[in-house]
């Protein structure tokens, strides 16, 4: 099929797997992140979060860190849906 189809499976089966343990997903964001695991994968995986407030606290966290020079559709989703927070309407996303 080709590496654009496989990655959005692969995204797929990930999120479905992450939407089944948000409590295990939040106890990991929630301690420090290994040196070696991208910053852009731990904000993609936030995106999964149910619970907005826990969601706008790992993105102010984890952005500025992440160096994403462009937005993907998710990213731009899960960002766009937490512009209600003062703090995350004024961070500078790009």
């Amino acid at each position: 099929m080709g590496g654009a189809y496989e990655r959005r499976q692969e995204r797929f089966l990930a999120r479905k797997a992450l939407e089944q343990y948000p409590t295990q997903l939040q106890t990991y964001i929630d301690q420090p992140i290994a040196s070696d695991i991208p910053i852009s994968n731990v904000l993609w995986a936030n995106s999964v979060l149910a619970f907005t407030v826990q969601k706008e606290q790992a993105f102010l966290k984890f952005w500025p860190q992440a160096d994403i020079r462009k937005l993907d559709e998710s990213t731009f989703v899960s960002i766009a849906g937490m512009l209600a927070n003062k703090q995350v309407f004024k961070h500078k996303v790009l």
